[in-house]
């Protein structure tokens, strides 16, 4: 019967403990490396970001170098353009590639994807890695941080301090939203200050799960000591 009573509190507690990213593409690393587009829109799979604004969005591989540009290119800039202050440091804690983008706020444009499958009323954590930093080609002081949103609600990173051709970062946050549809758009948008330089955000490592209901932690907790309690009686019983 214990042995029985462990297996169902496991099974049971499974989904908990592996609920899936509903987050297309998190990480950026579905691109053509090694490969400048221009002009190319919302060609970054799962992601939406409006071509018709100007401004610099593009995927960069963990060396800092341009790899993918996603939004329109009125200027028609080259990857010297859009390197990365030289005092970048280091990879994004999740590796591989990261997506940056203009944060001077006449330009926000949001990049955005559709989350499907959602539980109305049912509690979701988005979770991400950002930093902030600056175009090579760029001097001044900015301010940088993102807006995120779920539907129409909005949370707010801290705005970090960067000094001219700086960079600051990286940090991990999390923000909780309760689903109000069954499909809501996710959406992220660098704000900054002061137009023109420009800021210039860092993103990475989105992922979008359920947060457990409190019964499914319980169930969880309740197996786990079963467990334990079924290893204490069989360490009594070799002992005996």
């Amino acid at each position: 019967m214990l042995r029985l009573l462990v297996l169902a509190a496991a099974v049971t507690a499974a989904p908990a403990l592996a609920a899936p990213n509903l987050v297309v593409n998190g990480g950026f690393e579905n691109a053509p490396l090694g490969v400048e587009q221009q002009y190319i829109g919302n060609q970054l799979p799962g992601w939406t970001i409006d071509p018709s604004i100007y401004r610099y969005a593009d995927v960069y591989d963990a060396n800092a170098s341009t790899v993918y540009t996603t939004s329109y290119d009125g200027g028609g800039y080259g990857s010297d353009d859009r390197r990365l202050a030289a005092s970048f440091a280091g990879v994004s804690p999740s590796g591989g590639n990261f997506f940056g983008v203009d944060g001077d706020p006449q330009y926000g444009s949001p990049l955005s994807q559709t989350i499907s499958g959602l539980r109305v009323g049912h509690l979701y954590g988005v979770t991400f890695d950002w930093a902030a930093s600056q175009l090579r080609n760029r001097q001044g002081p900015t301010t940088n941080q993102w807006l995120v949103s779920l539907g129409s609600d909005t949370r707010a990173t801290p705005v970090v301090n960067v000094a001219s051709q700086g960079f600051d970062g990286w940090y991990k946050t999390s923000f909780r939203y309760t689903a109000t549809a069954g499909s809501e758009v996710l959406q992220f948008v660098a704000n900054g200050t002061p137009a023109g330089l420009p800021p210039f955000a860092l993103l990475d490592g989105v992922s979008l799960t359920a947060v457990p209901e409190p019964a499914a932690w319980a169930l969880m907790l309740g197996g786990f000591g079963l467990i334990g309690a079924a290893a204490r009686r069989r360490r009594t019983a070799v002992a005996a």
